[in-house]
């Protein structure tokens, strides 16, 4: 072999090395992908079953039942096959605050017959009911997450019960009332629940409803809005003493809102609830899949007051969507083929706001398996040093 032909042998080959790590270096940024921290914040315990005041005694709860050392539930994370906690027929002052709940099917929370509890600050995510609270008195609800329900609340038969600062969203119905009275609903957010926000029933009367945001809460895809029904008798929709009622996100005129139902409620003090922000999205980095036998993923953290839906998007087929509770969204990717794929993000908010992001998936030759990102970059910069040292060559001979 002539020195020329050796010479463009080896520059031949150079090309082939080149053109390989060309669609590596094109699609991968700086960024890494970091899996999500599998630390827990909560202790895992089983579901818990009280029938009796001496119950507590032998179970996860400390102190004494005593207004002021009451028996505290706190930082625990409970999944049941049905229920989470179950508690009746107590009289002794409870606390549950800083937990979660989840329930493959059942109530979540189930109170009956029940006095002088308090839960706060916790989720509950998943199940039939949320919470449902039966022949109960002086019970308070205070910052509570309920999605992906069947109904977000039900209260039976109570009096005397506080909901407040609580977000009601993503569920199939959001609060219901029943033979219920003297109940606050004050300082919550109510929206984009698929068929009505607030229920109060005919048996329902005299309870107070102010300061809350209730909003799109419709099917997808359904101009008509549900937030709320009243079928009861005396319930105000606002507090008259400090001239403050909701705010709708169907209300856009002047004047009072008339509340869906028999009641013929009206709010005197209603305001607007307008959202014209989109979602914030981050954008995850691109992945290089070198060897199709290792597991990937996608995860991105958008984030939004008011979320609501979700739709991806794989070469513009849809590969997965569904209702949004503002948690991060995660698929698994698959691809085996050489070549690049991209998959496309849109997060969309109860007002229709959009907000989307683009990943692309770069399967390359097993060549680089194993290999960095920072070493094939090297070997890229290094092939073309090659490519030009083997010009000069042929230049000079």
């Amino acid at each position: 072999m002539s020195r020329k032909s050796f010479i463009a042998s080896v520059f031949l080959i150079c090309l082939i090395v080149v053109q390989s790590v060309v669609i590596l270096v094109t699609a991968v940024s700086s960024r890494q992908l970091v899996p999500p921290s599998s630390k827990s914040e909560y202790i895992i315990i089983d579901p818990i079953t009280i029938n009796q005041d001496y119950e507590f005694r032998n179970s996860y709860f400390t102190g004494s039942g005593t207004p002021n050392d009451p028996y505290v539930l706190s930082g625990v994370k409970i999944i049941g096959s049905d229920y989470c906690i179950s508690i009746s027929n107590t009289s002794v002052y409870i606390i549950i605050r800083r937990s979660f709940f989840i329930s493959a099917g059942g109530n979540c929370i189930s109170l009956y017959n029940v006095t002088n509890i308090r839960i706060e600050d916790s989720i509950i995510d998943q199940g039939s009911v949320g919470i449902i609270s039966r022949n109960s008195s002086r019970v308070v609800f205070d910052n509570i997450t309920c999605t992906n329900l069947v109904t977000g609340a039900i209260l039976l038969q109570t009096d005397h019960v506080i909901v407040e600062d609580c977000s009601i969203y993503a569920n199939q119905r959001g609060f219901i009332l029943t033979n219920s009275s003297s109940t606050v609903l004050r300082n919550n957010r109510v929206f984009a629940n698929r068929e009505y926000g607030i229920y109060l029933d005919q048996s329902t009367v005299n309870c107070t409803v102010y300061a809350n945001e209730i909003g799109w809460n419709r099917e997808k895809d359904k101009e008509e809005v549900h937030n709320a029904f009243d079928d009861g008798e005396g319930n105000l929709w606002y507090n008259l003493s400090i001239s403050l009622g909701n705010r709708w996100s169907d209300y856009n005129t002047t004047g009072d809102y008339r509340v869906e139902g028999e009641a013929a409620s009206l709010d005197i003090y209603p305001l607007t609830l307008e959202d014209s922000t989109s979602p914030i999205i981050d954008s995850p980095q691109d992945i290089v899949i070198s060897d199709t036998s290792v597991y990937y993923q996608i995860i991105w953290h958008p984030i939004e007051e008011y979320p609501y839906y979700y739709a991806i998007y794989r070469e513009g087929k849809t590969l997965s969507d569904g209702y949004w509770d503002g948690n991060p969204i995660q698929i698994e990717i698959h691809d085996n083929q050489i070549g690049s794929y991209n998959y496309t993000i849109i997060v969309i908010d109860a007002s229709g706001n959009t907000a989307l992001d683009t990943v692309f998936s770069v399967v390359v030759f097993s060549l680089f398996k194993g290999v960095s990102i920072a070493q094939v970059i090297m070997a890229s910069v290094l092939s073309v040093a090659l490519v030009g040292l083997v010009i000069i060559c042929i230049k000079r001979y």
